[in-house]
């Protein structure tokens, strides 16, 4: 039998989802790698191609056909996908801090963040005025702008480069609208100051043909709501203010203590390197080449990526880099609205129909480099192959022999437990006693394998899950031990890998007022994290809810949308959209606590949780023997997207099983709709599922929607014994 190669031993993080970064993600996929572990941090989910913007915002285009999926891709390519916000950088620790959760180490980092428009300059601009980045925020404004078009009757756009020209012919293709008044303020002497004086005289024309007031020397002084101030003291009124002057950088690198350019953008060398730290790469408009300096232009960060791609591999392997030599000049192509374009080569230009259509090819073919995903490559390492025949790597151990290394294990929890010590208190004792309010104890495990690449959500997910069983039954819970396997790695992506497991566990355990005591860890194939969890009945002895107890007439009633296996079934087949994923996780982390709070208060009795044995099975479980049910299969609830993947047949691999369970309980299957499906799908991080006397619904429903639960009433309980009829 062949030995295994070695395990994961760099980290290789990309911050941002840029034109480079992408293109760096997909050669990645078709030619992995078992020596390293990429990541990708993007603060979207999904990466707009920003050629297309004009023709998005025009109506040429829909919002998909313009944006490529991270999630998916990430999918795809095996990476690690985490949506967060970098809001600095420590190259001596070599970690990035995250808005609002833990620090992510790297052993080599590249940033493709892009740049926004500058609204701190002037006075009221950021709050006011509509910055053309980041595009999912002027889209969003933008066709809600559409629908009130009526009530319009000014648009201003400050700017007078060629992404203004395009933002403001754009909204008039796409408006239409006589009544609406479209004023471009630019504050040059001439449009388009970066191009041929032609050529900005040509796009002068096409702008007052088309009915736009261009203002030039218009310097914007301040922006007040509903009017903006120019430098010359004239005041113009304006219904919508939209930004799009030149690029600004993320203002955290000022505090990176890397070299920055005269504008305050990272500086490189031509290997696309920190001129400070050569693990700290950067690409696309947040860098600056200083030894071949170009404007920035989403050309160059289309042909930095296969260089980029090929520079992290060699560091990660320790080969040579290569230069990326930008050219002089470039072809460049402004939309002009209409499906006309105009194309510049140094000081030629072209204006016609045929130069869109031209544009619009080279755009889709880049995207369906990314919507056709390849299979990728049997993935196979580059020290191996180099190394294979000089030595013959060990077999992973089994049995104890698998555990995460003691050093890396007591490097975390020391970590840890310093920072967290009211919620994490380990000991090196082989057992712990815990002490409890009361004499009753309750005790219950629950775990998952992985299901999205990030690790700190994965532990969120997996404390969730397991409290989950707790609040079912009304309980407090007090504390938690882990049991977690890791997929190989060295010891020190290991202690990283733990310590971003249990960051994102122990928010979820500090809001329940759980302590993590300890547990178990090992190395495996694949992720597992799993939560045994202790919990006490407060100010009472007895539970105070249970799976037993409905009465005949009680409302059934759920408080979270179905479909999760679905979802990730279709997610594990590249089928799900990043978006219906991102909506079901903000749901699924949320915790049933609240939920299970107000079913005490309201007297409810009868509750459980809906989990891997799907909908179906939890409600037979809780139906007494010479009682039946209605369930409305039309008024369940199910996360978006998930019942168009269910017309393509996605199916979780538990979903049989469940439905072979439920079958000799349910009537009229073949004469129900697809929604019946549901009924079977297993449920990671699920709802509540209860019986509510009818008197009590009304009060009950307002009291979770105003705990901000969205409650749904799928049935009742019948005296049909042993039968759920499906209407």
């Amino acid at each position: 039998m062949r030995p295994p190669l070695t395990d994961r031993s760099k980290d290789l993080v990309l911050v941002g989802g840029g034109h480079s970064h992408v293109i760096v993600i997909r050669n990645f996929g078709m030619h992995p790698s078992d020596d390293h572990q990429v990541t990708l941090i993007s603060v979207g989910a999904d990466s707009a191609y920003s050629g297309m913007l004009p023709g998005l915002i025009a109506g040429h285009y829909d919002y998909g056909e313009t944006h490529i999926d991270l999630t998916r891709l990430c999918q795809w390519a095996g990476v690690r996908f985490i949506k967060a916000e970098v809001i600095g950088l420590d190259s001596e620790r070599k970690q990035l801090s995250l808005a609002g959760r833990a620090k992510v180490s790297y052993d080599i980092v590249s940033f493709d963040v892009g740049a926004e428009p500058d609204l701190i300059s002037v006075d009221g601009a950021s709050d006011f005025a509509i910055p053309v980045k980041p595009i999912t925020k002027i889209w969003q404004r933008w066709t809600e702008l559409q629908e009130m078009s009526l009530n319009l009757e000014r648009i201003a756009v400050v700017g007078g480069g060629a992404g203004s020209v395009e933002l403001i012919l754009a909204m008039v293709e796409s408006l239409s609208v006589e009544d609406i008044r479209f004023d471009l303020y630019c504050g040059s002497s001439r449009l388009l100051p970066e191009y041929p004086r032609p050529l900005g005289a040509s796009v002068l024309k096409t702008l007052r043909r088309k009915g736009v007031t261009v203002h030039l020397d218009a310097w914007v002084d301040r922006v007040r709501e509903g009017s903006l101030v120019l430098k010359s003291g004239e005041r113009h009124d304006f219904d919508e203010v939209f930004w799009c002057t030149a690029a600004a950088p993320t203002p955290w690198l000022a505090n990176s203590g890397l070299s920055l350019d005269s504008d305050g953008f990272l500086a490189t060398k031509d290997t696309l390197q920190s001129l400070d730290d050569e693990h700290v790469f950067a690409v696309g408009d947040c860098a600056s080449q200083i030894y071949q300096p170009r404007p920035k232009a989403g050309v160059f960060a289309v042909r930095q990526g296969p260089v980029l791609a090929r520079n992290l591999r060699a560091k990660i392997i320790g080969k040579s880099l290569q230069s990326y030599k930008p050219q002089k000049r470039f072809l460049s192509i402004l939309s002009l609205g209409s499906k006309t374009a105009v194309a510049n080569w140094g000081r030629l230009f072209l204006s016609a129909k045929w130069v869109w259509s031209w544009k619009n090819l080279i755009d889709k073919r880049f995207m369906r480099s990314f919507e056709k995903l390849p299979d990728p490559k049997m993935s196979f390492k580059l020290n191996f192959r180099m190394n294979y025949a000089e030595e013959i790597l060990q077999l992973h151990c089994g049995g104890c022999g698998a555990k995460v290394s003691s050093k890396a294990l007591s490097q975390v929890l020391t970590k840890l437990s310093a920072e967290h010590p009211d919620n994490c208190m380990v000991s090196s004792d082989d057992a712990r006693e815990i002490t409890f309010p009361s004499h009753k104890v309750w005790q219950s495990i629950d775990g998952l394998r992985g299901l999205v690449g990030d690790l700190w959500q994965m532990g969120q997910l997996a404390a969730n899950h397991a409290l989950s069983d707790l609040f079912a039954c009304g309980l407090q819970p007090h504390s938690a031990q882990a049991l977690i396997v890791l997929p190989f790695a060295t010891p020190t992506l290991q202690a990283r890998e733990l310590t971003q497991i249990l960051e994102g566990a122990l928010t979820v355990f500090k809001e329940a007022n759980c302590i993590l005591m300890g547990g178990h860890s090992m190395q495996g194939p694949e992720l597992q994290i799993a939560f045994a969890v202790n919990g006490y009945l407060p100010g009472s002895s007895g539970h105070s809810l249970s799976k037993k107890g409905l009465q005949v007439g009680d409302k059934l009633l759920i408080t979270r949308p179905l479909g999760s296996g679905i979802l990730f079934a279709a997610h594990m087949q590249l089928l799900a959209d990043g978006s219906h994923l991102e909506k079901a996780l903000a749901i699924m982390a949320q915790s049933n606590f609240i939920a299970a709070e107000v079913c005490i208060q309201h007297g409810v009795k009868c509750v459980t949780d809906v989990t891997g044995f799907g909908l179906a099975v939890h409600l037979i479980e809780m139906l007494e023997s010479s009682q039946g049910a209605t369930a409305k299969v039309l008024d369940l609830p199910s996360f978006e997207g998930v019942l168009s993947y269910m017309a393509k047949d996605v199916r979780s691999t538990g979903h049989q099983s469940n439905k072979d369970a439920a079958a000799g309980y349910l009537s009229e299957m073949d004469q129900v709709g697809l929604e019946a499906e549901l009924l079977f799908d297993p449920q990671t991080c699920g709802g509540l599922l209860m019986g509510v006397a009818p008197e009590e619904l009304d009060s009950l429903s307002r009291a979770l929607t105003s705990s901000g639960v969205q409650p749904y009433v799928i049935g009742e309980v019948t005296d049909n014994a042993g039968l759920i009829e499906l209407c």
